[in-house]
């Protein structure tokens, strides 16, 4: 009879957390989705108040950047919202499929006619940067495989070499359309997930001092690239040419104090600071909110990343956990790389902040990467043995 007792109270206890987990996805997801809406909206705000100068000068209209990052709200919402009803254990069966597909479209970026510029491809009236899609499918197919070969991640040569081929082939890639910024981006998601899914830290250690010397020369050996880096080690020394850009969002943040000059009343957007609206919206939101709106924002992904953590450990099974542990990586990491450089302490990388600057491509695919981390969050267990 004790036993019985034990056994109905074993399942009492079982169904209360049953009832409850629900009740907790639900409060997770509305935080995130609120948390994004309000990023999402401060964000059509100083996409406003960040361009409507250089609209009005370039393009006589200065409503332009604001119409089409609204457009492209739109658009990620209806994403996010597809992407949140999607089984996460789906992208598992088809991450290869999605890899390839992604890795095709960057291909397109050298095929006269197909691309737009040298990073994006045309689809009708938008232009879509193809590199954005990858760093999606990089982490649905890292999370597959690193959960595929969960057994024997502690060998070098199922743990690191498959992954770091295909991440290297990649990098290479991407660094010749140019664009080194989101080749380390590639990286860091690379590593970060095989360190967390139990491959030797020993392993990621040797490999990162192996490609240190390479990627140091990759980054010296075009001009633009190493301006860049002279640029962050002594801005002041060419404070006229390539280290006028770091001045001058120094001197945007530094102006705004606490409190900041206003919304829309801020002076170097106003022709000053190159890419205001873009790389460099963080330090207009400095100059125009203060130290406390900035603050908030930092905040704000601080908070994501707090809720993408808890996301990760309440996954249902291995594979959800470290796709939300990569989504949420992805987003706080290129968050921190774009504060970094809007405050002088990394190089310039070309890095959009999250849900804030103008890009549409960047808008979509962090929307859409919201979106799997609801769907993950909204899981039930079941569908995978770990």
């Amino acid at each position: 009879m004790g036993s019985v007792g034990m056994g109905r109270s074993a399942l009492r206890q079982s169904a209360r957390h049953t009832r409850t987990l629900p009740s907790s996805n639900s409060s997770t997801t509305f935080i995130l989705s609120t948390l994004i809406a309000l990023l999402v909206l401060l964000g059509l705000l100083m996409v406003y108040s960040a361009s409507y100068s250089f609209a009005y000068e370039r393009l006589g209209d200065p409503n332009f950047y604001l119409k089409r990052q609204t457009l492209h709200a739109v658009i990620g919402l209806v994403l996010m919202l597809i992407f949140a009803r999607i089984d996460h254990r789906l992208w598992m069966r088809m991450d290869v499929l999605f890899l390839g597909f992604a890795f095709l479209m960057v291909l397109a970026t050298f095929v006269p006619g197909v691309a737009s510029g040298t990073r994006w491809i045309r689809l009708g009236p938008l232009n879509l940067q193809p590199t954005e899609v990858l760093k999606i499918a990089l982490i649905v197919y890292l999370s597959a495989s690193l959960y595929r070969r969960r057994e024997h991640l502690k060998t070098f040569s199922q743990g690191v070499w498959p992954h770091l081929l295909v991440v290297g082939v990649i990098a290479l890639i991407t660094i010749k359309q140019p664009d080194f910024g989101m080749a380390l981006m590639f990286l860091s998601i690379t590593y970060f997930l095989m360190f967390i899914s139990g491959v030797r830290f020993k392993h990621l250690l040797y490999t990162v001092m192996a490609a240190l010397p390479p990627l140091v020369l990759l980054m010296i050996a075009a001009p633009y690239r190493r301006a860049r880096l002279m640029s962050f080690l002594d801005p002041f020394g060419d404070a006229n040419n390539t280290g006028y850009q770091i001045i001058q969002s120094l001197v945007s943040l530094g102006s705004g104090g606490l409190w900041g000059r206003g919304l829309g009343s801020g002076v170097e957007k106003l022709g000053y600071l190159p890419a205001a609206h873009t790389d460099f919206i963080f330090s207009v939101l400095g100059e125009e909110l203060g130290l406390w709106g900035a603050f908030l924002v930092m905040m704000g992904f601080f908070a994501l990343g707090c809720l993408g953590i808890k996301i990760s450990f309440n996954a249902p099974d291995r594979f959800g956990s470290l796709m939300a542990a990569g989504l949420t990586f992805a987003l706080c990491w290129q968050a921190l790389l774009n504060l970094g450089v809007a405050v002088g302490v990394l190089p310039v990388t070309g890095l959009t902040l999250p849900f804030v600057s103008y890009g549409g491509s960047s808008l979509l695919t962090s929307m859409a990467m919201v979106g799997m981390l609801i769907s993950i969050a909204r899981a039930q267990p079941g569908g995978l043995h770990e």
